[in-house]
């Protein structure tokens, strides 16, 4: 029987497996996501979000591209994020290609009620809001 050793100290935070990147495109939120989406960084997403939200932009686009895993902590941000746009009257979309997210989506039957387009420029365009 072999045994592994309990490592003890600092963890690495939430922050450190995903990047969010936030930036204005006309009058539009725009939150770029990098990295894993799970229970430990559930609440920086979640955070990244209602702060955009509280900017009470055009619209939202949360671009999931470069995420490698949506759990089930990113599913719930999500739709609380769409309930919390669609009650300010703020249109929301969602960019990726990525199995990672659009399987969790369908699975969900999220990827019905969620805009999902596939880069951030057919988002903009959907929104109205070309640049």
């Amino acid at each position: 029987m072999t045994q592994v050793p309990i490592q003890r100290g600092a963890r690495p935070l939430p922050q450190d497996y995903l990047k969010v990147r936030s930036e204005y495109v006309g009058g539009v939120a725009v939150v770029r996501f990098e990295g894993d989406v799970d229970a430990l960084t559930g609440t920086t997403m979640a955070a990244a979000l209602a702060a955009e939200l509280d900017g009470a932009p055009a619209a939202l686009v949360i671009d999931l591209s470069a995420v490698g895993f949506l759990g089930c902590a990113g599913l719930s941000v999500l739709v609380e994020t769409d309930a919390r746009s669609r009650g300010a009257g703020i249109p929301m979309c969602l960019v990726s290609t990525g199995r990672a997210v659009l399987r969790p989506l369908f699975v969900s039957g999220l990827r019905d009620r969620l805009r999902v387009r596939p880069s951030l420029s057919r988002a903009l365009l959907d929104l109205g809001c070309a640049v």
